[in-house]
């Protein structure tokens, strides 16, 4: 079960980098 929460996290975690990632693309553009 923690190495399943584990993984959620993580990808939770990705998710927020590439949505703040297309944003500062957004932006600088």
């Amino acid at each position: 079960m923690k190495v399943m929460t584990f993984n959620l996290r993580t990808d939770f975690l990705l998710d927020i980098n590439n949505r703040w990632n297309e944003r500062k693309e957004v932006v600088y553009d």
